[in-house]
């Protein structure tokens, strides 16, 4: 596909006239070649269609000769695909042989000239591809081919465009033009403004450039054809050499250093740029931490040539920054450009900073940014310290401190704290980029007097800079620093303030109390942290005594700002750090728990507050013992007004704790309290769960207001439930006489009694009373009355299970217990739900299984009448299959019998037989050798086997018959 969208396209080119003969015919048209106007081509008309008119016709015109430039052009087009789509040069090579010799042989056509200059053109591309340099010079030679192509190659010799080609072949072709013919062409072409067909000439016309430039240096000609640029395009070295001679020369002026920047200006990359020559690379495409060579140093030399001119010195700057980029300064152009920096032309500094833009960590460049740091400019000053901040410490920077312009001393100051080092990787087809090294830069210790010094500056910048590396840093500020720098206006510079706020925390009291009443809500939100932490490392930081109270400054502010809520404690951790703190001694426990019970409008989170008492690996006994009754029941109460999912957490912190008789009086208060919810009342009890008395507040609580009658238990039973912990056993079982009284719901039964049952603790003597309470009502409680139902059973107490089989929901249970049990009376039990025809309908099934389970003739009898009876396919199949299984069951019963008869006959039979064995008849002798095969009694195999030689030969066949059987 992509061959024949080629075809197409390159078949179009070729009806036109080619690029290189359109540029040639429209900037050096041969005197010896008339050009018919472009009316007169149009009124032309060929006489009679060739291969070249339709080139979609001409293709299938295989034995069609060309007679037209289109047709010769289709055909150097078919060539120029070959080698450049297929990749095959030495089939284009011989397309183009064949194309040569039909042009030499062709008559005269129109534009004749200009195709056989485009066949040479791309022979030449071919053969030098080819590596048949020899090939390349004999098309040229007059002494080689036809006599027809010879006289070609004499017509083309002063052919301009020709003897370019000739120049890319090289000096040793036959026809190459001396430098007369050279000059010659190179004149014309600039003075017809052709300069494609100087550039065709490429290092053969830097001479005669070179010859122009000089004749006339401050000549400003259209850039496009000017020498100089020509001369860099051909020849960059040359062009280099030249711009140094010239800037060098006594009446260099403005004119001759504006063309060579211009010229440049439009070569860029070509004379500077990554990609270009004059860089050496070890790899282009990989990255490498070391800038590459730079090999056309005269060009760095010109470049610092024209910044020593003032008049060009701006326009030669952008040439500074592909140096820079690369790390390539040398002393001379750093001389040059702090000239420039300590120039007062308008513009300059912002030029230079566009140079100077990738200046960081380049060693070429650290110089020079060390010796602007003393610039008169403020911008390259500020330029050249951002620039140093990359790189590690720089004393030239840090000099700096006291610079006039503040930008500068920011600069000092981010340069003085920790922060990641930069480092250039070049490379990546000639490119470079800014990536981070390890390890990082660190704050120096060293700089501690440094950084005191801007942490006083006057501009909130700089200092704000300073805060953070002192907050980063770990340096505390001294209380008068602290004040000064609070009253900032700046709310950036108060907020890093309250990071560095004296450690004493009397010292920090009074300043985190005026931060956190500070306008800005980011200040008073980092004064809320501040304290936060500092409430969570304080036992680290210094070492608090258990007994001595909390500093009277910081315990007052805490008290009041936390239940003011202007601390922002949140989080049951946060809290517990924050109570543990200040509960460490009775004065510092009680004035806290009396703070949160007096503020009943700001509630504190009391469960927090409580949890935070519990036990520590410090505080093995934990803090209960620093209050007294009265705050434990006031705190306790708090917590049950608050949310019930965490009560039970608080009560199991409660029964972890060293409880003084105080703690266990406030807990059961609660307990016995009716006006208390009982959900909660039973969280509160789990912290009494190991007390020899929690049978009996358990029965308080449940019987402890009466229920009433719409409650049906299920709020106290979800609580109960989402318990992390549960009663002992012995509590339940002390509180089951109150359970199974009738004053409690049906679903908080069921909630204490189904642990029991589970874990078979529960007596069996409350399953009658179990079944006498809820038989009536079986729905909530069927897994414990089921339970209860087995239990009798098992007992023996078939005069609680017979009522069962009555019961809609239980009989289920009931029948299975029957069947499982199988008393006498429970067979007729059974027969009466079969012949009743509605309970057979929903329990025929299940009382088919049971009596078949008695395995008897009698239950039999009854399953067949309870088949004739079924009132549903389901009870018949259930009655036959029960009969079924009963029959088999006597059947193996009387086989077995049977089988013990059997062997005791076969025992008989081969005693009998063995003594025939010896009998006279013959006849005998044979017919017990087979019974006793028959029997397989394979014991007498001996006996057999001398059989074999008895003197009858019946019985030999006999005794040989019984061996095989006895083997097989």
């Amino acid at each position: 596909m992509m061959r024949t969208n080629l075809i197409v396209m390159l078949a179009s080119f070729a009806l036109a006239p080619s690029i290189f003969a359109l540029r040639a015919s429209a900037q050096i048209s041969p005197k010896s070649t008339p050009q018919t106007p472009p009316a007169a081509k149009s009124a032309q008309k060929p006489a009679a269609k060739t291969g070249g008119d339709d080139f979609f016709v001409g293709l299938g015109q295989t034995n069609t000769s060309p007679r037209d430039a289109a047709a010769f052009r289709r055909l150097i087009a078919h060539a120029q695909l070959t080698l450049e789509v297929d990749g095959k040069p030495e089939a284009a090579r011989t397309e183009l042989e064949l194309v040569r010799g039909q042009l030499a042989a062709a008559p005269e056509f129109e534009e004749r000239r200009e195709v056989l200059l485009e066949s040479i053109d791309l022979s030449t591309r071919v053969l030098l591809q080819l590596g048949d340099y020899a090939g390349a010079l004999e098309l040229f030679d007059p002494r080689v081919g036809s006599d027809r192509w010879k006289s070609v190659i004499a017509s083309f010799t002063t052919d301009p465009r020709f003897l370019a080609i000739v120049a890319r072949v090289g000096s040793s072709a036959p026809n190459m033009p001396d430098a007369q013919q050279i000059q010659r062409v190179v004149v014309d072409a600039v003075k017809n403004n052709n300069p494609a067909l100087v550039t065709e000439l490429g290092a053969a016309a830097a001479p005669a450039l070179e010859e122009l430039v000089r004749a006339e240096p401050s000549d400003l000609p259209g850039v496009s054809v000017d020498p100089f640029y020509l001369l860099i395009q051909c020849a960059p070295q040359r062009a280099a050499a030249l711009a140094r001679e010239l800037l060098a020369a006594p009446n260099a002026g403005f004119l001759v250093a504006k063309r060579v920047v211009r010229a440049m200006d439009m070569q860029e990359r070509r004379i500077l740029g990554g990609q270009s020559d004059a860089w050496g690379w070890p790899n282009r495409t990989d990255w490498f931490d070391s800038p590459p060579i730079l090999l056309a140093t005269d060009w760095r030399d010109v470049v610092t040539a024209l910044l020593a001119i003032p008049s060009v010195a701006a326009d030669a700057l952008p040439f500074v920054k592909l140096l820079v980029d690369f790390d390539a300064l040398d002393e001379p152009m750093r001389r040059a450009l702090s000239t420039i920096a300590r120039t007062d032309e308008p513009g300059t500094s912002v030029l230079l900073g566009r140079a100077l833009e990738n200046a960081a960590f380049r060693t070429t460049v650290r110089p020079l940014l060390e010796d602007l740091l003393q610039a008169p400019a403020a911008e390259l000053r500020m330029l050249a310290a951002n620039k140093l901040i990359a790189e590690p410490r720089n004393p030239a920077l840090l000099s700096r401190a006291t610079d006039p312009e503040w930008r500068v001393r920011a600069a000092v100051a981010e340069a003085i704290g920790t922060r990641k080092a930069k480092r250039a990787k070049y490379g990546g087809n000639g490119g470079f980029s800014t990536q981070d090294r390890s390890p990082v830069i660190t704050f120096d210790r060293s700089d501690r007097p440094l950084l005191d010094r801007l942490l006083a500056d006057p501009v909130d910048e700089v200092r704000a800079i300073a805060l953070r590396i002192a907050s980063q840093e770990g340096i505390a500020l001294d209380a008068e620093g602290a004040a000064r720098a609070l009253a900032s206006n700046e709310a950036r510079v108060r907020y890093l303030a309250v990071t560095c706020l004296p450690k004493d925390p009397v010292l920090a009291a009074p300043l985190l109390e005026l931060a956190m009443r500070d306008s800005d809500p980011e200040v008073r939100r980092i004064a809320q942290e501040e304290l936060r932490r500092r409430l969570e490392l304080l036992d680290m930081t210094i070492e608090w005594s258990p007994d001595v109270p909390m500093p009277p400054a910081l315990r007052e502010l805490v008290l009041h700002m936390w239940v003011d809520g202007g601390v922002g404690i949140d989080g049951v951790d946060q809290q517990r750090q924050f109570v543990r703190r200040c509960a460490r001694t009775p004065v510092d426990a009680q004035a806290l728990v009396r703070a949160v019970l007096q503020n009943p409008e700001k509630p504190i989170s009391a469960q927090g507050l409580a949890r935070a008492f519990q036990p520590t690996g410090k505080h093995p006994s934990g803090f209960w013992q620093n209050l007294d009754g009265e705050l434990v029941e006031g705190l306790l109460r708090r917590v049950l007004m608050e949310n019930v999912g965490v009560v039970y957490e608080v009560a199991n912190d409660l029964a972890a704790c060293e409880r003084p008789a105080f703690v266990r009086s406030a807990v059961a208060a609660i307990v016995r309290d009716p006006s208390v919810q009982r959900s909660y009342r039973y969280l509160c009890l789990m912290a009494l769960r190991e007390s020899p008395h929690a049978g009996a507040l358990l029965t308080e609580l449940l019987t402890k207001p009466a229920w009433a009658p719409e409650d049906d238990g299920g709020e106290f039973v979800s609580t109960s439930r989402n318990t992390r912990v549960q009663l002992p056993p012995e509590a339940v079982i002390a509180a089951l006489p109150a359970l199974v009284s009738g004053q409690i719901p049906v679903k908080v039964v069921e909630s204490q009694v189904k642990s029991l049952i589970k874990d078979r603790r529960m007596p069996d003597e409350f399953a009658a009373p179990l079944i006498a309470r809820f038989a009536g009502d079986p729905m909530s409680l069927q897994q414990s009355l089921d339970w209860a139902i087995r239990r009798e059973a098992a007992l023996g107490h078939w005069d609680s299970v017979r009522p069962m089989l009555d019961a809609e929901i239980l009989s289920t249970a009931a029948i299975g217990a029957v069947g499982r049990g199988r008393p006498p009376e429970g067979l007729g039990w059974l027969a009466a739900i079969l012949d009743d025809p509605n309970q057979a309908s929903n329990k025929g099934t299940l009382a088919a299984t049971a009596i078949a389970g008695y395995l008897s003739e009698e239950a039999a009898e009854i399953l067949l009448r309870g088949a004739q009876r079924a009132p549903t396919p389901e009870v018949r199949k259930a009655c036959l299959d029960g009969v079924a299984e009963i029959r088999a069951f006597l059947d193996q019963k009387a086989s077995w019998l049977q089988r013990d008869s059997g062997r005791m006959q076969r025992d008989a039979a081969i005693l009998e037989l063995a003594g025939l064995l010896d009998a006279q008849d013959a006849v005998q002798r044979a017919q017990a050798a087979r019974g006793l095969a028959t029997l397989e009694a394979a014991e007498y195999l001996p006996r057999l086997i001398r059989m074999l030689q008895d003197s009858d030969a019946g019985v030999r066949k006999a005794a040989q018959q019984a061996l095989d059987r006895l083997n097989r």
